[in-house]
């Protein structure tokens, strides 16, 4: 017969269930931490490479047009 949550007893939580109970809320919690940080960071890198990947064709269309210009 299995217990279901209204059948524990005080004295049937044991620190062995405590503790695979804490590991498991801290294995989300630090996945989701993860995954926020990684989709900010990703986010500011993503920005900061298309800005140069910009600027970058911005100058050779502008090398382009002097050296037609010629």
């Amino acid at each position: 017969m299995s217990k279901t949550n209204d059948q524990l007893r005080p004295q049937d939580i044991t620190p062995k269930t405590v503790l695979r109970s804490t590991y498991w809320q801290s294995l989300v919690i630090t996945f989701l931490a993860t995954l926020v940080i990684v989709t900010i960071a990703n986010w500011f890198l993503y920005r900061e490479i298309l800005g140069e990947a910009r600027a970058a064709v911005h100058q050779d269309i502008q090398m382009l047009a002097s050296k037609e210009a010629k």
